[in-house]
């Protein structure tokens, strides 16, 4: 069976989704003679899932208690 965080996962994959940071969504980048590129500021997958994971273990603990 397939948990939450690997459904998120697949489901965002699936679609083309990503997800970035709020604050910084773009980063600037730089480039040859001078120049600046601009690159979406993507959050790691791995930090997202662990992230998740974490959430809803508390989230566990919690109600157990």
């Amino acid at each position: 069976m397939l948990n939450l965080t690997e459904a998120i996962l697949k489901v965002l994959s699936k679609n083309s989704w990503g997800i970035y940071y709020k604050v910084d969504p773009i980063e600037k980048v730089k480039a040859q003679e001078g120049m600046t590129l601009y690159r979406v500021n993507e959050i790691n997958t791995a930090d997202f899932l662990s992230s998740f994971q974490e959430c809803i273990e508390e989230s566990i603990e919690n109600k157990e208690e």
